[in-house]
């Protein structure tokens, strides 16, 4: 077995290990446990309360703040989301709802919620003459049914409250489908019934809000069939986390002892009369004495080994990095913490990153699905709150819209100047577009065509100059 105990496996609780044997409130709180670096603290607990030998494990090598983070900076990676619609009455409106959801600070926690626990539920909010986008933490969505188009039939909502009056606990639940809404604050607990819950606080028709579509959007990061939740961006690498940890943990053990006694002193003496072994003497007593802190003396039949296993750290260490590095195959998103500190170009950078970017690109194309949708909805409900006016309708496609993104990896300057020197020089494409193409934006795009025109001006006037001279010099 090597430097292993003959129990391979951690014995933890069967819940802490099957991430689908979990309720889904379990599973996105243990989700959270792996970004915060936490995920063993549990263990301890559930040893402590059961009275049970779990064998250590410490989360020292756990990629998962690298490959959330990598998702967060890259799905919305425009520091505004600049919308792009044929109705600049339609392109205010959703500029306004943006305003009044804090989308510039918010699309953050929507891409770093959707890529650490796979689902983002967003909900179309009309409050106080405002419409705005709210995100609805996915560990308290309850249920929700979907069409085959992927929009939401019915949402159920259950949220853990305390009444600031009484300080007691309290459910509040929120039940919505394509017909009506309810609400009900409750102490039965999350998923009762709701037929046992008894009389509605609140209750309302959809056509109150001039709809007829539950006011929520799902998004999802990736997911194995249409019907399931969706899959975190390290969920299929925690197995491969967990076992890293454990060898880590076990070479930390054996190389540092972890404050436990390091030296044993022994001794090969013999008691002439009685034939047996005279115990070892003790430090500072007897005949052996600490002296500087570092030099031991004792009898001359006595001896100081060390506790600390006579291993070969270095074969064992290779164990632990190939290991590594399968992580890193399975999550190739981390490898960008390493290298993007501009040690290599763009386009290598790009090529190593590549899985990585294929599943940000999925990823990203599914939010910016959904908050389109949202924002569509917005406008509809908003028009009938009396918010929004002369934008149009849906149905007559007035709501369309995009955002124009910066792409994830931005060009250098030297894949800049070739694909300029391919479009504009060779393929004689104008240069007011070939600047658009490469990623100028249309302020830098109006200053580098002014200095064009001021440089072309200027070479005009010196050629009319020079042939001026030369003609009267002859």
């Amino acid at each position: 077995m090597g430097i292993f105990s003959k129990n391979a496996s951690t014995y933890l609780n069967p819940q802490n290990v099957d991430l689908d044997a979990l309720s889904h409130a379990e599973k996105y709180d243990r989700l959270e446990d792996y970004y915060n670096n936490k995920q063993y603290d549990s263990l301890s607990y559930y040893a402590y309360k059961n009275n049970k030998w779990v064998e250590a494990i410490r989360p020292l090598r756990n990629p998962t703040y690298k490959a959330v983070e990598f998702y967060t900076a890259k799905l919305l990676p425009s520091t505004t989301l600049e919308i792009i619609c044929k109705k600049d009455t339609v392109k205010a409106a959703i500029e306004q709802v943006h305003k009044w959801s804090n989308i510039n600070e918010n699309k953050e926690l929507f891409a770093r919620n959707l890529a650490l626990f796979g689902d983002l539920f967003l909900k179309a909010t009309i409050e106080d003459g405002k419409a705005y986008i709210e995100s609805i933490p996915a560990k308290y969505v309850t249920s929700y049914k979907q069409n085959k188009r992927g929009y939401l039939d019915e949402i159920r909502i259950d949220i853990p409250m305390v009444d600031e009056m009484t300080e007691q606990s309290y459910i509040y639940t929120e039940y919505w489908n394509k017909e009506y809404f309810s609400v009900w604050k409750n102490t039965q607990g999350a998923g009762t019934a709701l037929e046992q819950l008894g009389d509605p606080i609140s209750f309302g028709y959809l056509g109150e809000f001039g709809i007829d579509f539950v006011p929520f959007v799902y998004v999802r990061f990736s997911a194995l069939d249409s019907s399931s939740r969706g899959k975190s961006c390290i969920e299929h690498a925690i197995a491969k986390i967990d076992e890293a940890n454990r060898l880590v943990t076990r070479l930390h053990q054996l190389q540092f002892r972890n404050n436990k006694p390091t030296w044993v002193v022994n001794s090969n003496k013999v008691d002439e009369k009685t034939g047996k072994f005279i115990a070892a003497p003790l430090l500072n007593k007897g005949n052996a004495t600490l002296e500087e802190n570092d030099i031991l003396y004792m009898s001359g039949l006595s001896d100081i080994k060390s506790l600390v296993p006579d291993l070969n750290y270095a074969d064992a260490l290779s164990i632990l990095n190939a290991q590594l590095e399968e992580i890193s195959n399975d999550l190739p998103e981390v490898k960008w913490f390493e290298i993007k500190d501009g040690s290599i170009s763009g386009k290598a950078l790009k090529l190593i990153l590549q899985p990585a970017i294929e599943k940000a690109t999925r990823a990203q194309s599914n939010l910016v699905a959904g908050l389109i949708r949202i924002d569509e909805m917005l406008l509809t409900m908003g028009i009938y709150a009396g918010i929004f006016k002369n934008i149009g309708t849906y149905q007559a496609g007035d709501f369309e819209h995009s955002f124009n993104l910066q792409p994830m990896f931005p060009m250098d300057l030297e894949e800049k100047a070739l694909l300029i020197k391919t479009l504009h020089v060779e393929a004689s494409l104008p240069l007011s577009s070939t600047l658009k193409i490469v990623g100028f934006t249309q302020e830098q795009i109006d200053e580098i065509l002014k200095a064009k025109i001021e440089e072309d001006s200027n070479q005009s006037n010196a050629l009319a100059s020079a042939l001026v001279d030369k003609f009267n010099a002859e």
